[in-house]
């Protein structure tokens, strides 16, 4: 299983791979291959412009980008490969999206409860409630 971590430093990685032979700026072909992606993904409102802005910044592994246009060829080809490869807006937002501290937390906290719970040999007594039907009362 990859985590958001290592799936991040291997794709800036890649990115930097990608990036290096080619400084040019991105060619009118490849930015009309990249819009194309991004309305086949669902983003064709002119609202839409923040989200597609901050998702190739995160796919690219850039702190920002202000303009599509902004990209070098090689970027803009990584970009455009990498786009190809979700079926849906909500996959690329999946993708995208940075877990909150909190929800990175949510596995731990979890495992360790029913660490505890086990140690204390509660964990079957939970089961078995949760298991058994109760009678209603009328």
């Amino acid at each position: 299983m990859t985590t958001r971590t290592s799936w991040d430093a291997a794709n800036a990685a890649h990115v930097e791979r990608s990036a290096a032979p080619c400084g040019e700026p991105l060619t009118p072909a490849q930015l009309g291959a990249i819009r194309g992606e991004f309305a086949r993904l669902g983003y064709r409102d002119p609202y839409d412009r923040g989200a597609r802005l901050a998702a190739s910044a995160r796919l690219l592994a850039l702190d920002g980008l202000d303009s599509t246009k902004a990209l070098t060829m090689g970027q803009a080809g990584c970009l455009y490969r990498q786009l190809c490869g979700f079926a849906s807006r909500a996959d690329l937002a999946a993708a995208v999206t940075v877990p909150t501290f909190r929800d990175s937390l949510r596995p731990v906290l979890v495992a360790v409860l029913k660490a505890d719970m086990r140690q204390r040999g509660q964990l079957g007594n939970l089961i078995y409630a949760r298991s058994v039907k109760r009678p209603s009362r009328a």
